[in-house]
C-alpha cells in the first residue's frame, strides 16, 4: 500500500488528508491507520523537492540499461501494490507469478528466434540457404562500404551454392534425393490435383506405364495457360526444358511427401510419393511452346 502514495500529485495531498480525518470521524478505519497515512503525506511533501532533485542527479549520472532496469522494478512494484489492493496478497502472488512465465517465454523466443529461422531454413530449402544465409550475414557486417557489402555477400552466397550443391545441378540433385528420402510420407486428406513438366516421349510413356517413384509433381494445380519451356525450368529447377504439361489426379488417401522446390525459385512446392502413380491418373497432356 506505501508504494500507491507515491502516485499521489502534490496537489491532491490536502484533499486526502481531509477525506482520511473524515473516514476517522465515522469510523471507517482506525486512529492509528489514520495517523499513519497523514504521516506518509506530510513526509511525502517535507522530503518530496529534496528526492526529486536527488533522483533526477542519479539517473542523470547512470547508464541507460540500468536506469530502465530500475524504472522496470518500480513499475512492477506498483503493479503488485495495486493487485494487493485489489485481489488479496495471494491472488495479486499468482498473478505476477503468471507474468513472469510469460515475460520469460517472450524473451526465450526472441532469443530463439533466429535460430528458429535457421532450423526453417534448412528444413525447407536445405543446408545450401542456411549456409548462403549465414555467409551473407558476415560478409554483409564485415564490409563497410555498402557497394562492396553487395558484392562481397552475393559472392559468398555463389560460392555457398557450389560448395554445397557443386558446379551444377548434378550436386542439387543428389541433395534433392536425399531430401526426399528424408521426408516423411503422408497421406492426401482428399482428392488433389497436380501437374508435371516434362518431354512428350515421357509423358506418353507415362501415360501406358505410370509416373515413376520419386518423380517431381507440383504442389497444386495452375489455372488458364501452361508455362514456357524457359519459365518452368527457372521456376521448378528442371534438367532440361519440357514440352508438355501432364495434369495429374491424386486420389484422397495417396501417400506424398511435400518439400520446396530446391534448385528453382523460392516459395514454389514439389510433391513425390514412393508409390508408383498409375498411367489412369494422368487426366490431360499440353503441349507447350517456347515464346516467340
Amino acid at each position: 500500500m506505501s508504494w500507491l502514495w507515491l502516485l499521489v500529485p502534490d496537489s491532491a495531498v490536502g484533499v486526502l488528508i481531509m477525506l482520511i480525518a473524515l473516514a476517522l470521524l465515522v469510523g471507517l478505519i482506525r486512529p492509528r491507520t489514520a495517523f499513519g497515512w497523514i504521516g506518509i503525506l506530510l513526509l511525502m511533501i517535507v522530503t518530496g523537492p529534496i528526492v526529486e532533485v536527488l533522483t533526477e542527479a542519479v539517473f542523470e549520472a547512470l547508464p541507460l540499461w540500468v536506469t530502465l532496469l530500475i524504472l522496470a522494478g518500480v513499475g512492477l512494484a506498483i503493479t503488485r501494490a495495486v493487485l494487493t489492493l485489489l485481489l488479496g496478497d495471494h491472488g495479486a502472488g499468482h498473478v505476477m507469478g503468471t507474468l513472469f512465465v510469460s515475460f520469460l517465454k517472450l524473451l526465450w523466443s526472441i532469443v530463439a528466434f533466429p535460430l528458429r529461422a535457421l532450423g526453417w531454413l534448412y528444413r525447407r530449402r536445405g543446408l545450401a540457404a542456411v549456409g548462403a544465409v549465414l555467409l551473407v550475414v558476415g560478409a554483409s557486417t564485415a564490409c563497410n562500404n555498402p557497394r562492396a557489402a553487395r558484392g562481397a555477400a552475393r559472392g559468398a552466397a555463389r560460392g555457398a551454392a557450389r560448395k554445397l550443391f557443386g558446379r551444377k545441378l548434378a550436386g542439387a540433385r543428389a541433395f534433392d534425393l536425399r531430401r526426399d528420402a528424408a521426408t516423411p510420407l503422408r497421406r492426401l486428406e482428399s482428392l488433389r490435383t497436380v501437374q508435371r513438366f516434362t518431354s512428350s516421349e515421357r509423358a506418353s510413356a507415362e501415360k501406358h506405364l505410370g509416373i515413376g517413384p520419386g518423380s517431381h509433381l507440383t504442389g497444386s494445380e495452375a489455372k488458364g495457360r501452361p508455362l514456357s519451356p524457359q519459365s518452368a525450368v527457372r521456376r521448378f529447377g528442371l534438367d532440361k526444358a519440357p514440352d508438355v504439361r501432364e495434369t495429374v489426379t491424386l486420389p484422397k488417401g495417396f501417400p506424398v511427401r511435400s518439400n520446396k522446390v530446391l534448385a528453382g525459385e523460392a516459395g514454389y512446392g514439389e510433391l513425390t510419393s514412393s508409390k508408383r502413380i498409375p498411367g489412369d491418373a494422368i487426366k490431360k497432356v499440353v503441349p507447350i511452346k517456347p515464346p516467340r
